[in-house]
């Protein structure tokens, strides 16, 4: 299928291509298996847990790929879709899926070969050694998919040491995977949190302060929840007696949050969306001021749409040159029928996640 970037060429910061505006919510869950069902087909789409321990799956209750998706479908709201993957595994190592030398990489290519109709990667079977690093640096050269892992390297909890997990991903700096540290078995609080969110409107919430259902809270100090943070990780614990998770930044030493870069994503996807379906449904659009007109309306309807949900902030700006400009200094984009030089300014709206109050006592 031809990308619809060769139509419609958005450009965002730290983007140059775009998800399907459907696959938005829908993740991948990339594991070892030697089930026959998958021998055709690396990848296979599913609306319910409940069908991976069909006889014709071959899935069992304790299969790691079944914990995940019962767990992403426990959570309040929950993703309605989900794709399962699965991993190769090498003869050489075929006793031990986690030495398997059939990299990461190579597994997600092989993957969105046979699919690529989901937007968040999970991991059921990885090595945190081996996998990660290659599969966060995947994930951002993708530049339209993001993922969410974890890992149970109680060093991330020494605020003493950096030679972590998650300080070495952070100290490259990734703005489209998350790290959460949970040392409790068999319970997937990375899969958990993306799925009680992704089937809201990007721009729309925050990860920050959240409760998951079926997840265990970790029992950390205030010392390690500093060592969490400053390692650019997340945690799922108590504050208040009340566990929430914390809270939702990427991998990076420049703190950013995942929902930032989903809300990026979806503001990109919109506008292409928008403008190519003006291009397709109407006759032509005509290479005059009243044309230039339609595809300026279309952006500027798409910011409006992501102001209103509280997306981007008000105020932004767009700039679309007159035909009379594109005359004088473009003409050969118009002979070519494109229409360039387009540019617009938003920000995009974050989220109070922190507060610090000062105050004075008198008697």
């Amino acid at each position: 299928m031809v990308s619809v970037s060769n139509v419609v060429e958005v450009n965002l910061s730290r983007q140059t291509a775009v998800p399907k505006q459907e696959t938005f919510n829908v993740p991948l869950i990339l594991g070892f298996n030697n089930l026959p069902a998958f021998n055709d087909k690396l990848a296979l789409e599913f609306y319910d847990p409940s069908e991976l321990l069909d006889p014709s799956i071959g899935f069992i209750s304790a299969s790691k790929e079944y914990l995940m998706a019962q767990q992403i479908f426990m959570q309040e709201p929950s993703i309605k879709k989900f794709v399962v993957g699965k991993r190769k595994v090498s003869v050489v190592n075929s006793t031990d899926a986690s030495k398997s030398v059939y990299k990461i990489t190579d597994d997600i290519e092989e993957i969105i070969r046979a699919n690529n109709n989901w937007y968040a990667l999970f991991l059921s079977d990885f090595s945190e050694k081996d996998d990660l690093m290659p599969a966060c640096r995947w994930i951002e050269a993708s530049k339209n998919k993001i993922a969410s892992f974890r890992s149970t390297d109680k060093t991330i909890l020494d605020i003493s040491k950096n030679s972590d997990i998650a300080n070495t991903l952070a100290a490259v700096g990734f703005n489209r995977s998350i790290l959460t540290y949970h040392a409790t078995n068999n319970e997937f609080v990375d899969a958990a949190i993306l799925g009680k969110f992704l089937s809201k409107e990007a721009g729309t919430y925050c990860l920050a302060h959240k409760n998951l259902n079926g997840i265990t809270s970790q029992n950390i100090l205030d010392r390690e929840f500093k060592a969490i943070q400053g390692a650019s990780c997340n945690v799922y614990t108590d504050i208040l007696n009340t566990p929430t998770f914390q809270d939702g930044r990427v991998l990076n030493k420049v703190t950013n949050f995942i929902d930032n870069t989903i809300a990026e994503d979806s503001l990109r996807a919109k506008l292409q969306s928008r403008i190519f379906g003006t291009l397709s449904l109407v006759d032509k659009v005509s290479y005059d001021s009243d044309g230039i007109l339609i595809i300026e309306n279309q952006i500027r309807s798409v910011l409006e749409d992501f102001e209103k949900k509280k997306a981007i902030l008000k105020g932004w700006e767009v700039r679309v040159p007159k035909l009379e400009e594109i005359i004088r200094k473009y003409k050969e984009d118009r002979q070519k029928r494109e229409l360039n030089n387009i540019w617009f300014n938003a920000t995009i709206n974050g989220a109070i996640q922190k507060v610090s109050v000062n105050g004075f006592i008198s008697y």
